[in-house]
């Protein structure tokens, strides 16, 4: 392929790793934007480059901008690939997956760059905006997604979010609601068992719910882990966001 000012050749940028633009925007419940914008490819052998915002469809499979197979269904994350040819004889596109570093390339591909993820409840996308415009964005769900209800364990347990947080996040934002048996019981939120818990929310008055959000640093298994002070005690934890590292 070639145009006005000669063959196309591959251009090469070693520093990694190095992403700029490409930022994901909802449109609909099965549709995203991704803006304009350049990235090295996932073994940092290759710069690949949208010169134009692309729209990628989860009704589609098997297809460029689309999913990479199967049909789309839920709760589930899927993750947000730019794709291209390493002989630059296709034109670079978007790809989402279920997997989160091997998506199933369409014919000619070969080279790929995670840019993002997004959470596909039942029937459609979850709303969010992503922010940031290097390697590190933050991922900030417009509803937040409840991962647990009435929680009233008094040991440390494990909150997965797996349906709706990347394993490459470094943080998670949790918006915990406490119903306290007794004013000042409190719920307390840790990375995992081996890490101090912090007391996320307190209760201000007994039977009524105090609301509270925290960053917590979290790693690949996918979980948080909480506790609240007295059994008699209720918490329901909702995700309202994390901090993508890609």
């Amino acid at each position: 392929m070639s145009n006005s000012l000669g063959p196309r050749v591959q251009a090469y940028n070693f520093v990694y790793p190095n992403i700029t633009g490409l930022q994901l925007a909802y449109v609909s419940s099965s549709k995203i934007t991704v803006s304009a914008g350049t990235t090295r490819d996932s073994l940092n052998n290759y710069d690949i480059t949208l010169d134009a915002a692309l729209t990628l469809d989860l009704t589609q499979s098997g297809v460029i901008n689309g999913l990479d197979t199967g049909t789309v269904s839920g709760p589930n994350l899927y993750h947000v690939f730019v794709i291209n040819d390493s002989t630059l004889a296709q034109d670079p596109a978007v790809l989402a997956s279920l997997s989160d570093d091997a998506p199933t390339l369409p014919s000619n591909y070969d080279v790929f760059k995670r840019i993002g993820s997004i959470y596909y409840i039942s029937s459609s996308l979850a709303p969010f905006f992503q922010v940031g415009n290097s390697f590190e964005r933050s991922m900030v769900y417009t509803s937040p997604v409840s991962v647990l209800s009435s929680g009233a364990s008094t040991s440390a347990t494990a909150v997965d979010l797996t349906d709706c947080v990347p394993a490459w996040s470094t943080e998670v934002r949790v918006r915990c609601s406490l119903t306290p048996a007794t004013a000042a019981d409190a719920v307390y939120l840790a990375t995992d068992t081996t890490t101090p818990s912090i007391a996320a929310v307190q209760g201000d008055v007994a039977t009524k719910a105090t609301v509270g959000e925290v960053m917590i640093p979290c790693n690949s298994v996918g979980a948080i882990y909480y506790h609240v002070t007295s059994s008699s005690d209720a918490v329901t934890i909702f995700v309202s966001g994390y901090r993508d590292s890609l």
